[in-house]
Order: structure tokens, then sequence, then C-alpha cells
């Protein structure tokens, strides 16, 4: 499973931070989880929801009833982030749609 969820996980979080105008914490590989990352989420979310757990909660519960679309986001040190797992059934569509969603909510609450 490494040599598939790895790559997989390592693909989508570039894929999340390329589309999202983002990054991931700088974390030694040493203490990284193989099949786990975060990536922040865009400063409009943030700024929308606010940096408390409710407000993650929030997020996630829009993302899945308006986009359809279930992702982890949590709040890490006054940060929205997602949690990007990969798993041995994860495909790519997932998360272009995901990637997808996140930068639409963005624009939504931007205009």
């Amino acid at each position: 499973m490494y040599e598939t969820n790895t790559p997989m996980k390592e693909w989508a979080a570039e894929l999340f931070r390329e589309t999202w105008n983002t990054e991931s914490p700088v974390i030694p590989s040493t203490m990284r989880a193989p099949f786990m990352e975060l990536v922040r989420m865009p400063d409009a979310i943030i700024k929308h929801y606010g940096t408390t757990s409710q407000g993650a909660d929030k997020c996630k519960i829009e993302l899945m009833k308006d986009y359809n679309v279930y992702m982890m986001v949590t709040a890490v040190n006054g940060e929205l982030w997602c949690r990007v797992s990969a798993q041995i059934c994860s495909t790519k569509s997932e998360y272009y749609k995901a990637a997808k969603a996140v930068k639409d909510l963005e624009n939504k609450l931007c205009n």
C-alpha cells in the first residue's frame, strides 16, 4: 500500500496547494505520516469561518451540503487545514472534485 497510497497523497496535496495557492506545514521527513498531510485552506475560507473547531465544522458542512464533498477540515495554530489522506481505493477524480469545490467556495465567499 505504501507504493500506491503515499504517491497519491503527495500528488493530491500538491494539487490542493497549487489550486488553492496555499502551503503545507514544514515537517521533517522523519515525522511525516505516510498516508496523510495537511494543506492550509485558502485565506477567504479562513477569514469567513474563523480558526476554531466550530468554524472548521461549519466549513465541512457547507462543502458536504453545497458541493457533495466530504473532507476533514481542522483548526490548528490559528489556521484552517485540510487533512489529505489516501487509501488504496482513492482516485484522482475525487481529489480533483475536492480541489474544485474548495476553490468554488473560495470564489463564492470573495464575490
